[in-house]
């Protein structure tokens, strides 16, 4: 019996190295999970933290980019409404014969020395007037030598031009920024 119990005694201390070896491994097991569940916390706050920080940062952009989509439709319209006047500038300039200036009504009358009921007083009240006082400038009459059209030829360098890649530029600004 004494034999027995030796064996019995010697396969239950196998058995109990054994299973306090697993409990030793499950308990270092478990610390090192319990180790990598913290280190995890960590990064999804880390992450939760970014995310808000990333969430505020493309509102702000957001609505800086309405801002500048706002400006550039703003721009081409200014950047249209110039070059319409610029043409029709230079299409009335095709016909132009002279550079009039109208004078400051202001600088008319008694600070000029004009008496009324002289040539120049009736020069001045009457367009029709036939004397020797110059009414100013007449319709086909040329006075500053060839007819000032612009520069229409310069279409590539010229105003024109410049507005058109400037109109086209907001154009780009706009189609990006949105």
């Amino acid at each position: 019996e004494m034999g027995k119990s030796k064996i019995t005694r010697a396969k239950l201390n196998e058995d109990i190295d054994r299973l306090t070896a697993a409990m030793e491994e499950g308990e270092a097991s478990i610390a090192k999970l319990a180790e990598t569940i913290a280190q995890l916390t960590k990064e999804v706050e880390e992450l939760i933290t970014s995310m808000g920080e990333a969430t505020a940062l493309r509102t702000a952009e957001k609505e800086k980019n309405a801002v500048t989509v706002e400006d550039a439709k703003s721009a081409q319209t200014a950047v249209e409404a110039a070059t319409a006047v610029l043409k029709d500038f230079y299409e009335k300039a095709s016909t132009a014969t002279a550079l009039l200036q109208a004078p400051n009504p202001r600088q008319w009358g008694l600070k000029q020395g004009v008496k009324m009921g002289t040539d120049e007083w009736n020069a001045l009240a009457d367009p029709n007037f036939k004397g020797t006082v110059d009414t100013g400038h007449k319709d086909g009459m040329q006075t500053f030598g060839k007819t000032y059209e612009g520069q229409q030829d310069e279409n590539e360098y010229g105003v024109l031009g410049l507005l058109e890649v400037i109109h086209s530029d907001f154009a780009s600004l706009q189609a990006d920024t949105e």
